[in-house]
């Protein structure tokens, strides 16, 4: 086990890494006014804050997020792929959603490109938060945005050909 652990010492000390930069940004982003307000929201069974009415952070004062220029494939898609074409060989559907994102500017070439390599028909730009949809961070959403992502989502999964009998 030991011996096992030296060959991979590298790889555990950067799992080891990542955990604390997680535990370091879990603790400097639970400030008492975090707390207060994901209190005082209500959770649904599956872990979401609901009600989230208002817009607690300014969005032109968040980091954008930044996505990436040119396409490429990365081990991570080719696992995902390979997952994706098990699940189709035993009549699984597969449905990939990304988080909720805000972003100021965004050329839709990269996500485009990201959606046809897993042969996904629900638009990306579904998932993309407007500025007033923004809650306090360019993940999360307030109630306006997660009452239009949720509707406008089931709308499309409803209206897709391989789920219409």
């Amino acid at each position: 086990m030991l011996c096992i652990y030296w060959q991979n010492q590298k790889k555990y000390q950067r799992k080891w890494q990542l955990l604390l930069i997680s535990l370091k940004h879990a603790r400097l982003s639970a400030t008492p006014e975090k707390i207060a307000r994901r209190n005082a929201a209500r959770i649904t069974d599956t872990g979401c804050y609901r009600d989230l009415d208002k817009q607690i952070r300014d969005p032109k004062t968040l980091n954008e997020i930044v996505f990436p220029e040119t396409f490429e494939e990365t081990k991570t898609m080719i696992e995902i792929a390979d997952f994706i074409a098990r699940c189709k060989a035993i009549d699984i559907q597969v449905t990939m959603l990304p988080p909720v994102f805000y972003t100021r500017n965004m050329t839709t070439t990269w996500t485009e490109k990201l959606y046809d390599y897993f042969q996904e028909t629900v638009a990306p730009e579904l998932f993309r938060l407007t500025e007033s949809e923004v809650y306090d961070s360019v993940y999360h959403a307030n109630h306006e945005g997660q009452k239009r992502v949720t509707n406008q989502l089931i709308q499309q999964l409803l209206e897709r050909e391989e789920l219409v009998e």
